[in-house]
C-alpha cells in the first residue's frame, strides 16, 4: 500500500498537476480530435477518455460542437462528470478542414491552456473526419489514441511512411515563414486506424498526400531512414530488396544551387538476382541510380507544387540573409549506397 501511494504521489509531481486529486475524481484524456465544418462555420471536439472500468470498453467519447474552438472543446469537457485531465494526452487527430483554417488558432489556444502538455503527436485524418478515425474500432487490447501514438512513434517499424510531429514541431512550421508544413496522415482500414504516408502543404494549406514510396524518400531527406527497404526488380519475378540502416546527409546551399551529399549503409535482405547480377558493386551502382532517380522526382514535385518542407528557403536566408524561392534553384544530388553483404561492405567511388 505504500508503495502504491509513493508511486501516486510520484505520477501527480511528473505530470505537472500539484493541486491533489483524487484519481475517481479524474478523467484522463487519451486523444483529441478536432473538425472544422466550413459551410456551417463549425467546430467539433471529441475527447477519447480511458476507461478505469475493467468490465467495459477501454475508452468512452465526448463531442462538443461551437463556433469557436474553445466553446466546441469546454463543451466536451463539460459532458464529463469528472475532472478532464490531460497530461497523458498522446495523439490530436486533426481533419484538413481544420488544418487549412485553423492551425493558428490551435497554437494560440494550447499555448494558453495551462492543463494541456506539448507532449503529444499530431497527425491528420483522410478520407474521413477526425471523429470518425478516433471514434472507430480499437485493436491489439489498446485505444484508438494509444494505437495512433504507437504507429508514428514506432514509424521505423512500417518502413518510415510516417513522420513524428509532436505540438512543438506542428508550432514551429506553422508560424516558420520560411518551411511549409507536413504532417504524419491516419486513415481507416477495415475500420481500423492505420499510417498512409505524409501530407504537404504550401503556405499552410493542404496540397497533397505523399504515396509511401515518397514517404519512405522523404525520410531520407530528413536523415530518418533507419529500417527503410526499397526494390530493384532484375526480371519480371525476381527481386533484390536492401534495407537501410545507416545513412548520413548533407546540405549545402550556394547563391545558385544546392548540393544534397546522401550516404547509405544498407544489408542485403532479399536477393533473387545472383545468377544475373554477380557484381556487388554492379548492385551498388544501380542502388545509387534508383534512389537518385526517387529524389529527384520527389523534389521535382516540392517544386511544382510550391511546398517547401525541407525547408531550402530558411537553410537559403541563414546563409546568405535573403529569400529566394527554392524552387528557382539549382538541384545537384550524389547517392552513395555501401551494401553490407555477408560482413564485407563495398563502397562505390563516385
Amino acid at each position: 500500500m505504500k508503495k502504491i501511494l509513493i508511486i501516486t504521489i510520484l505520477l501527480f509531481l511528473c505530470t505537472g498537476c500539484y493541486d491533489y486529486k483524487e484519481l475517481n475524481n479524474l478523467a484522463i484524456i487519451n486523444g483529441i480530435a478536432l473538425d472544422f465544418d466550413e459551410n456551417s462555420d463549425e467546430y467539433t471536439t471529441t475527447f477519447e477518455i480511458l476507461n478505469d472500468n475493467s468490465e467495459k470498453n477501454l475508452s468512452y467519447f465526448t463531442i462538443g460542437k461551437g463556433k469557436t474552438l474553445t466553446e466546441s472543446f469546454n463543451k466536451a469537457s463539460n459532458k464529463i462528470n469528472r475532472i478532464p485531465f490531460f497530461s497523458h494526452l498522446k495523439i490530436m487527430i486533426l481533419s484538413e478542414n481544420f488544418v487549412d483554417n485553423n492551425s493558428y488558432e490551435l497554437i494560440d489556444f494550447i499555448t494558453h491552456n495551462k492543463k494541456i502538455t506539448n507532449m503529444f503527436y499530431i497527425s491528420i485524418a483522410k478520407n474521413n473526419t477526425a471523429n470518425e478515425l478516433i471514434t472507430s474500432e480499437s485493436f491489439n487490447d489498446e485505444t484508438v489514441s494509444n494505437n495512433v501514438y504507437t504507429l508514428i512513434d514506432n514509424k521505423d517499424l512500417t518502413n518510415n511512411i510516417s513522420l513524428k510531429v509532436d505540438f512543438n514541431k506542428f508550432a514551429s512550421l506553422t508560424i516558420n515563414k520560411r518551411q511549409d508544413l507536413y504532417l504524419p496522415v491516419i486513415k481507416l482500414n477495415k475500420d481500423r486506424v492505420q499510417l498512409d504516408g505524409i501530407a504537404i502543404f504550401n503556405n499552410k494549406k493542404f496540397i497533397e498526400y505523399l504515396n509511401e514510396e515518397d514517404s519512405k524518400i522523404l525520410n531520407i531527406l530528413f536523415n530518418e531512414a533507419k529500417n527503410s527497404y526499397f526494390e530493384y526488380s532484375c526480371t519480371n519475378n525476381k527481386k533484390i530488396i536492401i534495407n537501410i540502416y545507416k545513412q548520413k546527409v548533407n546540405f549545402t546551399i550556394t547563391k545558385k544551387k544546392v548540393k544534397i551529399n546522401i550516404t547509405l549503409l544498407a544489408d542485403i535482405e532479399k536477393n533473387d538476382c545472383e545468377n544475373i547480377i554477380k557484381d556487388n558493386k554492379e548492385l551498388e551502382k544501380k542502388f545509387d541510380i534508383i534512389l537518385k532517380e526517387k529524389i529527384n522526382k520527389l523534389i521535382t514535385k516540392f517544386k511544382e507544387k510550391n511546398s517547401d518542407i525541407l525547408g531550402i528557403n530558411y537553410m537559403y536566408y541563414k546563409n546568405n540573409n535573403k529569400d529566394i524561392k527554392f524552387n528557382k534553384l539549382i538541384y545537384d544530388i550524389k547517392v552513395d549506397v555501401k551494401l553490407n553483404n555477408n560482413g564485407i561492405i563495398i563502397e562505390v567511388k563516385k
